[in-house]
């Protein structure tokens, strides 16, 4: 166990009461032994009677208690298992002390004889024991003419963790003392595991982290070498959860903190300690399914890679939980101590974000923090903020793109899209801000918004006799998925008075990719209510054939990356034809999307049973623009019909 680590380790409740006697009579240390090993003094050889006479006084076994005049035995209870070491001197003692908690080994309770000559006293070992362990307990046994108390106490502090004890004692003294004293400190550790350390794992928990690292930090850095702060998030760990249960979840981080400590304890690490300082190591858990590591005297971020390299190679294996084969990645972010700041706060924070941009980013997984990291969080905190604001206080917009059918029926559909301008920053694209939506919580009350207002305004548009097909809807795999979101809709049709088949609801492959059965109710439901189902950005992912056949989805909308070169790109020519011939013989209708240029439409004027939609035919348009290209169709509608009469009857 590094030095680190092992100043805040975790103590057992059940573990022996570790006990120094330091004295310099060999026959008073075996009356020791023999008062602390056994349950009682043995009055068998006379040669230890006088012993014990000489130091316990000459009364043994029951005493009469003040006020009382009858004998009372020592009350029946659980015996202690004293494991005690002896010392002649106070050099050795204080020696003895040094060795045990480099092992890892506290002394309970030490009794420290006050007389040793020659050499150093009691009082010279109780301030060298009291500086290598301040929380130990110690007692002086003397006779008070051979020390004064106030004197002990003013040189070995605090006070609460020194006593006294008068030649001669009673043996039960001996062992109450050290009974009583060993319970104080086993309840002493068990409060301090309780506040330190994760009762999962074991690990340290992040209150212990930032005690011991923070101390670590405020040493002076070398000129070559400085520490490293590493965040690890595991990946999807919520799914297994929901899906197996918590007590899978549980026995799944047990093996993730037995897999990280592995790869970061000292004898398995590259990082190596300077001259002079210790291999200070140290990992905890964070809380939730995220770790912590500190690694003290990394020189170069490339060595704090090294360790994450490791640390993500180890838990890639596959993790057998409850009859259960499980594969668990993570992301980590790394922070530099003193590049990327200076205390433990900014150090977990930029680790925290260097490890989001790795989670977000799906690319490297291991990630070093760089100041341009902050600017984008505080980007996308401003945007969380100002969304929470925008929602209730009507911010946002809704914009729609007409969507042309090449027939010439002079009808058209539109696609309802979202639009915000956010003080302080400005027009906001959706690719951007959704996103943020999406992670904290807000697509609901966004999408709920933007299904309402397209109601509303389709159905208007129905009043005025304007040539709408449908409207368009884009709903997130978490609106959809949402057992309420089929009642949503029911409920904004009945209020609108929207007729079902006016409504499509546009969801994207990722939506069926993830909770299959759910997307499946969700898309029966929807069906039963009446309105459309179309697959947005097809192409993209990937969708199987055979749900595509099962869901009844009513339209495939072609992604814009096939579209975009269609008009010089064979293949891209070939996997639209392809996409279009499979929609039909599914009884499907088929969109093509980002049309920008009139050699896009002729690839697809053969197979004019698509629609387009893009740039070439419009921008999206505010709702009393997107009004007027309707009116504007359906003029020239009705005054292309009228020529038309006019021939057919000349």
């Amino acid at each position: 166990m590094s030095a680190l680590a092992q100043e805040n380790r975790p103590v057992a409740e059940t573990e022996s009461l570790h006990v120094l006697v330091v004295d310099d009579e060999a026959a008073v240390r075996e009356a020791y032994r023999d008062t602390l090993v056994t349950r009682a003094p043995s009055g068998a050889a006379t040669e230890m009677a006088n012993l014990r006479a000489q130091l316990f006084g000459a009364k043994t076994g029951a005493r009469a208690l003040p006020g009382l005049g009858k004998p009372v035995a020592p009350a029946a209870s659980p015996e202690p298992r004293f494991e005690p070491q002896f010392a002649a001197n106070a050099r050795e003692a204080v020696d003895l002390v040094a060795a045990n908690l480099a092992r890892g080994v506290r002394f309970s309770t030490i009794f420290l004889d006050m007389r040793m000559p020659p050499g150093e006293n009691g009082l010279w070992a109780a301030e060298h024991i009291r500086h290598l362990d301040p929380e130990v307990d110690i007692v002086i046994c003397s006779a008070y003419s051979d020390v004064e108390p106030a004197t002990v106490i003013e040189r070995v502090p605090p006070a609460d963790r020194l006593f006294f004890l008068q030649k001669p004692f009673h043996p039960h003294e001996v062992r109450q003392l050290a009974r009583a004293l060993g319970a104080k400190r086993s309840a002493q550790a068990h409060v301090h595991n309780l506040a330190y350390f994760d009762p999962l794992t074991g690990l340290a928990n992040r209150a212990n982290f930032r005690e011991a690292v923070g101390k670590d930090l405020r040493r002076e850095p070398l000129p070559d070498g400085g520490a490293a702060v590493l965040f690890i998030d595991l990946d999807h760990f919520k799914r297994i959860n929901d899906t197996l249960g918590h007590r899978a979840g549980d026995g799944l981080l047990r093996e993730v903190a037995f897999r990280l400590n592995s790869a970061v304890r000292s004898t398995d690490t590259v990082v190596l300690a300077s001259p002079g300082h210790h291999d200070n190591s140290m990992l905890a858990r964070q809380g939730g399914d995220e770790f912590i590591v500190y690694l003290s005297d990394v020189t170069t971020a490339a060595e704090a890679r090294v360790v994450a390299r490791r640390m993500l190679e180890r838990l890639t294996r596959p993790v057998e939980v409850d009859g259960h084969e499980l594969l668990v990645g993570a992301s980590i972010g790394i922070a530099l101590w003193p590049e990327h700041g200076a205390t433990i706060d900014e150090l977990l924070k930029h680790a925290d974000i260097a490890m989001y941009c790795a989670k977000r980013d799906r690319g490297d997984r291991i990630v070093v923090y760089d100041r341009a990291m902050s600017e984008a969080t505080n980007r996308r905190l401003a945007i969380e903020s100002g969304l929470r604001q925008a929602i209730p206080g009507g911010a946002l917009t809704v914009s729609y793109q007409p969507i042309v059918e090449q027939m010439g029926q002079g009808i058209c559909s539109m696609e309802a899209l979202v639009r915000w301008i956010c003080p302080g920053i400005g027009n906001i694209a959706p690719v951007e801000f959704l996103p943020v939506a999406e992670e904290s919580g807000l697509m609901w009350d966004i999408g709920e918004f933007v299904l309402r207002r397209a109601c509303r305004d389709a159905m208007h548009w129905l009043k005025e006799e304007l040539p709408l097909a449908r409207v368009a809807v884009n709903v997130a795999p978490s609106q959809l998925l949402r057992p309420e979101f089929p009642a949503l809709v029911a409920e904004v049709l009945h209020e609108s008075g929207l007729p079902p088949h006016h409504l499509e609801i546009e969801i994207t492959e990722d939506a069926l990719s993830g909770d299959e059965a759910g997307a499946e109710r969700a898309v029966r439901e929807l069906k039963a209510l009446g309105v459309l189902i179309a697959i947005d950005d097809f192409g993209a992912g990937y969708s199987s054939l055979g749900r595509l056949k099962n869901m009844a989805v009513d339209r495939l909308k072609i992604d814009r990356q096939f579209i975009s070169q269609i008009a010089n790109n064979g293949r891209d020519a070939a996997l639209s034809r392809a996409i279009i011939d499979m929609a039909t013989a599914l009884g499907m209708h088929v969109t093509a999307e980002g049309v920008e240029y009139a050699e896009q439409i002729q690839k697809l004027q053969p197979r004019n049973r698509v629609e387009v939609q893009g740039f070439l035919f419009s921008k999206p348009l505010p709702e009393n623009d997107a009004a007027a290209f309707l009116r504007r169709l359906h003029e020239n509608t009705a005054v292309q019909r009228m020529n038309t009469a006019i021939r057919e009857k000349g």
